[in-house]
């Protein structure tokens, strides 16, 4: 422990890997039929794996294109609260459909690192006709 301006500092607890891991289907159709306990279920044993410590475990029913998904908001507000300081996901596309560069930087602003840990198994322009699809219909 260090002490700075009369406060004491835990380096040990500063230096702490914090982990949430975030999963995201488009549809109910999709979470009835079990895709995304089988994703959150995925995330954590990649995480038990890389022996990481899983504080939060959010999940969403909602489009990519959306950015007022309950899990999403959840998520920003652990990494602007700095209750986090890594994010697992299994495509960049679970997370976000566009900005995800921008959604990047401004976790990695906070501290806040995000891991992919699949690559997809349809091209991104698929996935993105797939959300759009839903969306409207």
């Amino acid at each position: 422990m260090d002490e700075y301006l009369g406060l004491v500092v835990d380096n040990e607890k500063n230096n702490e890997t914090i982990v949430a891991t975030y999963s995201r289907v488009s549809s109910h159709e999709q979470k009835a039929k079990g895709d995304l306990d089988r994703q959150s279920s995925r995330l954590s044993e990649y995480c038990a794996k890389k022996k990481l410590n899983v504080e939060y475990i959010l999940k969403d029913v909602g489009s990519g294109l959306s950015d007022n998904r309950k899990g999403f908001l959840k998520l920003t507000n652990l990494v602007i609260n700095k209750k986090i300081n890594k994010i697992i996901i299994e495509h960049k596309d679970r997370l976000t459909r566009f900005q995800y560069n921008f959604i990047e930087l401004m976790y990695k602003s906070y501290g806040v690192e995000i891991i992919c840990v699949e690559k997809p198994e349809v091209s991104e322009e698929e996935e993105l006709v797939n959300d759009l699809m839903k969306t409207f219909n």
